[in-house]
């Protein structure tokens, strides 16, 4: 049987792709012959029925390991071109480790069984010329559709981790341009909410217009924006997160 196998509208080196993949077969190796590549085709002829199978694992793995990435990366562009180079990657990286880590290497293998089987559908149908980019669309929309949910997911990640930056910097800022009200002030986690100290441990009270969904983490933020203590004491504290975050503002203020 002979194909005519590219990628029509990807600039993808099939042979090396495939060329590397083939001693993977084993004994298959020989029943699989590549001709050169003319333009985006490469020629390939194959002996027997096993020989068909292994070639549609081996483009199951091809489109897995570079299609998806490609398919991704335009996706990005036509849908989030706003967004800088570095914020692209960072999505396109965090994407394609949950599709191909999220469930662990079980599933991984999985899936690219499953698209091995609508590879070799294809292989069957096609009158000699297989397009991968053409199984993508016709044959993958419920996998392609998954991918850009996924995707989707880790831009609104990337998102509100940027928004979160921008406003710690805001808030830094103005605790910056603040003057101190108080010298000192020792957080102490007493039951549902933390208590401010003064270094007399006595206890400062702060007026705060409380929202009603404001956790007891908020109201401490409130509070410390509004005294920006020269120091803060959180040695009592065991949230690392709230501490890593109050370190992030109060730079160079934190005690504990």
């Amino acid at each position: 049987m002979k194909y005519s196998i590219g990628v029509s509208n990807m600039d993808v080196a099939l042979r090396p792709l495939m060329e590397k993949r083939l001693p993977m077969q084993g004994k298959l190796t020989g029943e699989i012959q590549l001709g050169k590549q003319a333009g985006r085709y490469l020629p390939v002829e194959i002996c027997g029925r096993q020989a068909l199978f292994a070639l549609a694992d081996i483009l199951a793995d091809i489109i897995i390991e570079h299609l998806q990435i490609r398919y991704l990366m335009a996706e990005l562009t036509r849908k989030y071109d706003y967004l800088s180079e570095r914020g692209k990657s960072e999505i396109l990286v965090s994407t394609v480790r949950q599709l191909w880590y999220g469930g662990g290497k079980e599933k991984l293998e999985q899936k690219k069984k499953d698209i091995a089987g609508r590879v070799l559908i294809c292989l069957l149908e096609c009158e000699g010329r297989l397009a991968l980019d053409g199984v993508l669309r016709f044959r993958m929309k419920d996998c392609t559709a998954q991918w850009q949910q996924t995707m989707q997911k880790c831009v609104e990640q990337y998102t509100a981790k940027n928004e979160q930056k921008e406003f710690i910097k805001l808030l830094r800022y103005f605790v910056c341009m603040r003057d101190p009200m108080v010298h000192y002030v020792e957080v102490l986690p007493i039951g549902e909410e933390y208590e401010m100290l003064d270094e007399h441990g006595n206890r400062i009270d702060v007026y705060i217009d409380e929202e009603p969904d404001a956790t007891k983490e908020d109201l401490l933020l409130s509070g410390l924006i509004d005294l920006a203590p020269e120091v803060i004491d959180l040695a009592q504290v065991c949230d690392d997160d709230l501490k890593g975050l109050l370190a992030d503002i109060f730079v160079g203020r934190i005690r504990g």
